[in-house]
């Protein structure tokens, strides 16, 4: 009975990890309301199960051991096949005007490769809580602390890993289950070394994330990737943080960039973007440069308004509060109109490693500055 326990626990442990690393996927890779679609197909999909299982029931009157078995290891491959699924698929929603028959046949192909292993996993659980009705109690408890689980672990390692690895970690756990439900010592110990080997390869691979490819151009991510413009990647907690390598030529510039060269700082793959611009350092060189040609402007900030509030303020030895500190433009400006003192405020935080500082150092032309330093906010 502990190893049923266990099982359950894994099960209910690996469908939240699952769920809410789609959630972060489709959130980056499509848009943040797309991803929510998640919830509600595994909720269907639970409910599914449950249609499934009152039209069929289960047997209770016999061991299940190997039902739960085979669909523990059906989940962990339905799991591991959402990856290359996800990247293959044309998921851009705005081709369905052009069309509209591939797109729904895309979207309807997400739809069913996503409801397989949510509905093995919620009719395990039906299998398990009819066949143990009278320990309900104790399963339950399993249950729900995996669910809770489920929801932590995710925390510390989706920056270790990525949502790429932890959902490979949810097939490993699948696997893992598939050993502790399994009536044979021989099928046991094959789904526990494989579970090792799966959980492994996310694990050395690191921060080389087990990524997933942009379906949607926000904001130019697309075009920077596929033209090898994607100098460092992260995930956190919280969002995901890609620097893209805009160097314009006098060609290239655009009534949004004129010219200069800058980093790109795209959250969640476009959803949202900061800037950081070439700079020495000279704040006096800069204002002089500034109040002498209005178009140089470009080059050390996206527009002009970034300057308007603390222009009126200059040289009045200001406090200045800058809620939204991004790639630090504003603290720029305020510096350059002789602010006294700037307390800044970042809607995102990210520790920087010495990885990430190697990177960036091989990768960008020096003298970009305004990435955070370790451990700020």
């Amino acid at each position: 009975m502990r190893r049923l326990s266990v099982g359950v626990l894994l099960i209910a442990l690996s469908t939240l990890v699952l769920e809410l690393m789609l959630t972060r996927v489709f959130d980056v890779t499509l848009t943040p309301n797309l991803s929510y679609f998640v919830v509600s197909l595994a909720i269907f999909s639970f409910g599914l199960a449950g249609v499934y299982a009152t039209l069929r029931p289960v047997p209770v009157e016999r061991d299940i051991r190997g039902v739960l078995a085979a669909c523990s290891v059906g989940f962990a491959a339905a799991v591991l096949l959402l990856n290359p699924v996800i990247n293959a698929l044309p998921l851009d929603y705005q081709r369905i005007v052009r069309w509209p028959v591939s797109a729904l046949a895309s979207f309807g192909t997400l739809y069913l490769a996503l409801l397989v292993p949510f509905f093995l996993a919620g009719y395990m659980l039906i299998a398990v809580f009819s066949k143990y009705a009278p320990l309900i109690q104790r399963l339950y408890f399993w249950d729900l602390a995996g669910a809770g689980l489920g929801t932590v672990l995710v925390i510390p390692f989706v920056s270790r890993i990525g949502p790429g690895g932890l959902i490979v970690c949810a097939a490993a756990l699948g696997l893992l289950a598939a050993a502790l439900f399994s009536e044979s010592r021989t099928i046991g110990r094959a789904c526990l070394l494989l579970a090792l080997g799966v959980a492994a390869v996310p694990v050395i691979r690191g921060q080389d994330y087990i990524d997933f490819r942009y379906h949607i151009d926000k904001r130019g991510i697309l075009k920077a990737v596929r033209a090898g413009k994607d100098e460092l990647i992260r995930w956190d907690p919280i969002s995901k943080i890609d620097v893209i390598d805009e160097t314009f030529s006098p060609q290239a510039a655009t009534p949004w960039h004129r010219a200069g060269d800058r980093k790109a700082i795209q959250y969640d793959g476009g959803n949202q973007t900061s800037y950081f611009y070439k700079f020495d350092g000279n704040l006096r060189s800069l204002r002089s440069a500034i109040e002498r040609d209005r178009s140089r402007v470009n080059e050390h900030f996206w527009q002009i308004g970034v300057l308007a509030s603390h222009y009126l303020k200059r040289d009045s030895g200001q406090s200045v509060l800058v809620i939204g500190s991004a790639g630090g433009q504003e603290t720029k400006a305020a510096l350059t109109y002789g602010a006294r003192y700037v307390d800044a405020v970042a809607h995102h935080a990210y520790k920087v490693t010495d990885a990430d500082v190697a990177a960036l150092q091989h990768s960008q032309t020096p003298g970009f500055i305004g990435f955070p330093t370790r451990g700020s906010r």
